[in-house]
């Protein structure tokens, strides 16, 4: 008998099974705005839970491609049109789609730079028009923002005439353009803003041109650890995450 249960402790132990309660790794894939605010309730909820989550930031793009090429990814973050798509491609499993926060596109100056009006189009197609360097993310990368900004400026009729003087990059790498003195202002979504040091918050876009982009969170299909990204996705949306994320400059979803 005692050579039985030796046995059994010994597989046990060569499986790596270390109990019901055992902490694990999630990997989180993480595209567009608010991930500031995702590392401050990663700490809190691995705190809780005993879970490590390790955050892979890239650009909507670089998410889909990640898990087109079976990158271990547990659980992603994005607008919710990426999460659909990611859907659609088998990627994340239907019905785990679960809405997060809601965000409005602002606009950043270097902190010290006397603050513009930007309350109404007019005031903002004035601005944008007196010469000054304009960085917004890359429509390139499918950043929902950059692609919005891109079209506005097309509908203005002002795309051909700011053209040399966009300045693009990564929707991670753009409002820091402006704290190193390559652009005058940033638009960009407001919660990737307001955490960047040297750049301060001037205001949202006025409502006629403002637009608010729908960030999600979905379970990968393949995941590896479905249940800490089910626990995960629970603590997010809980109410230890609201101020978290309403200080970040974000609203909560829209209800259904």
């Amino acid at each position: 008998m005692a050579g039985r249960w030796l046995a059994f402790g010994l597989a046990l132990l060569m499986t790596g099974w270390s109990g019901a309660g055992s902490a694990l790794e999630l990997r989180v894939g993480v595209a567009g705005a608010g991930t500031s605010a995702i590392r401050t309730i990663v700490e809190q909820f691995e705190a809780s839970s005993g879970h490590r989550v390790v955050l892979v930031p890239d650009t909507a793009q670089g998410i889909v491609r990640r898990m087109e090429a079976d990158e271990t990814i547990d659980m992603v973050i994005a607008s919710s049109v990426v999460v659909d798509l990611l859907t659609a491609k088998g990627l994340v499993r239907v019905g785990s789609r679960t809405d997060l926060a809601r965000g409005g596109i602002g606009i950043g100056m270097r902190d010290g730079v006397a603050s513009p009006d930007i309350s109404s189009l007019e005031a903002v197609e004035r601005l944008l028009t007196s010469g000054v360097t304009i960085a917004y993310p890359d429509p390139a990368t499918g950043s929902a923002s950059g692609l919005y900004i891109a079209d506005l400026l097309r509908r203005l009729g002002l795309a051909d005439t700011l053209h040399p003087k966009v300045r693009l990059a990564s929707s991670g790498e753009v409002v820091s353009l402006v704290a190193r003195h390559e652009a005058d202002l940033v638009l960009q979504q407001m919660s990737e803003i307001l955490p960047v040091t040297g750049v301060t918050m001037i205001g949202p876009l006025p409502p006629e041109i403002q637009v608010t982009i729908t960030y999600s969170a979905g379970i990968a299909a393949a995941a590896m650890e479905p249940e800490a990204a089910r626990a995960f996705l629970a603590f997010i949306t809980g109410p230890a995450s609201l101020p978290v994320l309403a200080n970040a400059g974000l609203e909560p979803p829209q209800q259904p």
